[in-house]
C-alpha cells in the first residue's frame, strides 16, 4: 500500500530505505525478546523442554510470528537468488498482516502475565 502524499513529499527511494531499516530493526528486537526472557532461565538450569512445556496458544502465536518474520526477511533478501517473481514475492510479503495479528495477540494476552507472574507459570 503506497501513501501518495508521503511518497510525493519524501520520495519513494527514501520510503523504501525506511521500510528496509524498520524491517531489520523489527527482526533484531523480535530475536532479542525471547533471548532476554528465557536466557536467564536457561543459565539457571531450566531446559528448553521445561520452558516450552508451559506454553499456551498465545506463546505459540509469538513463536509463529517470529518464524514468519524470519521467513519473510529471508525471502525478501534473497528474492533474486531464489528466482521468485515480483507477484509471488508481494503475496509472501503480505504475510506481514498475519505477523502483526499474531504478535499483537501474543503481546495483548501475555504481556501482563509476564510482568505479574514471570515468564514461566
Amino acid at each position: 500500500m503506497r501513501v501518495k502524499l508521503l511518497e510525493k513529499g519524501v520520495g519513494l527511494p527514501q520510503i523504501m530505505r525506511w521500510h528496509s531499516y524498520n524491517g531489520k530493526q523489527t527482526l533484531a528486537f523480535v530475536l532479542l525478546h525471547p533471548l532476554l526472557i528465557f536466557g536467564p532461565l536457561w543459565f539457571q538450569g531450566l531446559s528448553l523442554k521445561d520452558m516450552v512445556s508451559s506454553y499456551t496458544l498465545y506463546h505459540w502465536m509469538g513463536v509463529s510470528s517470529l518464524f514468519l518474520i524470519i521467513f519473510t526477511l529471508v525471502v525478501t533478501i534473497w528474492q533474486a537468488k531464489l528466482k521468485i517473481n515480483y507477484e509471488h514475492w508481494k503475496i509472501i510479503h503480505k504475510v506481514g498482516y498475519l505477523i502483526i495479528f499474531l504478535g499483537f495477540a501474543h503481546s495483548l494476552f501475555l504481556g501482563s502475565d509476564i510482568v505479574s507472574k514471570g515468564p514461566l507459570y
